[in-house]
């Protein structure tokens, strides 16, 4: 009996050292770091491209019906061979994919709508049409205003891909539910005008006609094209190489991912701290005109997913400093923080020191003009020249340094 209750003790006491141990291992495991960030986008990143590319992902995404008749077959025969074009635009486009894939996705939109920013604007933040349409979804002023975006002096939504998207497919939305769930006419209408789609189909009506997208032969040729163009892309999207082209390689690192901040700050100052340049950085974040992120309401800046955590702890450290606005105009008149340096203008353009007044340096782009950087600062093009001693377009270099004086508001 005392051999037994021995035994029994020694086994109590080994079990109980075995059960310690293993409930140390465990505590020691609850501390170990989680594979998640705590950013949902770069979750969803991760766990959507594990196995796949984003050409893949959006290519299996594509549903839409897609009859190949000969309107599609021209535009499909448009494009073919095309490897140039394909091999650009899908690079500029690649960074904005996650992001706004992510967006359509989580609205079960159809993945044909990625397309829209390639046929309207080729993936160019900054781009304006004839018609001062603006950004990757090429919305006009009022529409986009109609729409939530806002356009100032120093901010345009239009050009601001987190805004814009959202905008878009706010509007998608609208006109798809307009014709009962029917996607060709909403595309039509995105592109045209619900107006002219309306008209086109009562005219069909009218004639006892069909009132599917592909009757209505009174829609602007734009549009009669639109559609068709959209399905050639979806065509080669989802087989490239059989149409003679190859899309940019894609890896998950390249995605873009907006940053949520709670103060202005400057983008030159956050480019500096970040390693990247300036002109990247504002193509980035275009919405930005003046180069200063929007004092009120939500902020955030477009960076490449790699440095999320160095610009948080950036913003956080102060190393980017706080950009304040004066109290007479504060979504115009901008004062920064930093100290600057006192350089001298031009011999041309020598101006009282107390004149009220931003100094703005901007970074020459592809397909920038003096004219149309004028324009979009709200200068004069001589003053322009004559500040920056150019005198013709020609001379203009991408990445040179030009000048720019903003009046500020009194």
């Amino acid at each position: 009996m005392k051999k037994t209750l021995q035994t029994l003790l020694f086994t109590t006491v080994f079990a109980t050292f075995l059960l310690t141990g293993c409930q140390s291992q465990s505590n020691a495991k609850t501390i170990v770091a989680p594979t998640t960030t705590d950013n949902p986008d770069l979750d969803w990143i991760d766990k959507t491209f594990k196995k796949q590319d984003i050409w893949t992902f959006v290519a299996s995404e594509m549903t839409l019906p897609n009859e190949k008749n000969d309107r599609v077959q021209k535009e499909i025969a448009f494009y073919e061979g095309k490897t140039r074009y394909f091999k650009d635009v899908s690079k500029r486009a690649e960074p904005y994919m996650y992001w706004i894939s992510k967006e359509i996705k989580d609205r079960n939109l159809p993945m044909e709508l990625v397309l829209i920013p390639v046929i309207e604007s080729g993936f160019q933040t900054e781009v304006v049409s004839s018609q001062n349409a603006a950004g990757l979804w090429q919305f006009v002023p009022s529409t986009g205003k109609n729409f939530g975006l806002t356009q100032n002096q120093r901010y345009d939504g239009r050009h601001d891909v987190v805004a814009s998207t959202k905008a878009a497919l706010d509007l998608l939305e609208k006109l798809n539910k307009m014709f009962d769930g029917d996607w060709l006419l909403t595309l039509a209408a995105y592109n045209s005008g619900e107006g002219r789609v309306m008209k086109a189909i009562a005219a069909n009506k009218k004639k006892g006609q069909p009132t599917d997208y592909w009757s209505l032969s009174s829609l602007p040729s734009g549009t009669q094209q639109y559609i068709p163009r959209i399905l050639a892309l979806q065509t080669i999207f989802k087989n490239p190489e059989a149409y003679g082209v190859s899309l940019t390689k894609a890896d998950k690192s390249h995605a873009l991912i907006p940053v949520k901040i709670d103060q202005p700050i400057e983008l030159s100052a956050a480019a500096d701290k970040l390693g990247i340049t300036e002109g990247r950085l504002q193509t980035l974040n275009a919405g930005y005109k003046k180069g200063v992120t929007r004092e009120n309401g939500e902020h955030y800046v477009l960076l490449p997913r790699a440095l999320e955590k160095r610009f948080i702890s950036s913003i956080e450290s102060g190393e980017i400093a706080r950009a304040s606005f004066t109290n007479s105009e504060k979504s115009t008149a901008l004062v920064s923080n930093e100290k600057k340096s006192t350089n001298k203008k031009s011999a041309t353009a020598k101006k009282a020191s107390s004149s009220p007044e931003t100094k703005i340096v901007y970074t020459i782009k592809k397909g920038d003009s003096l004219g149309l950087i004028a324009q979009k600062h709200g200068v004069k093009l001589k003053d322009l020249r004559s500040w920056n001693a150019i005198k013709d377009d020609k001379k203009l270099q991408l990445g040179a340094k030009v000048t720019i004086y903003v009046k500020n508001s009194s």
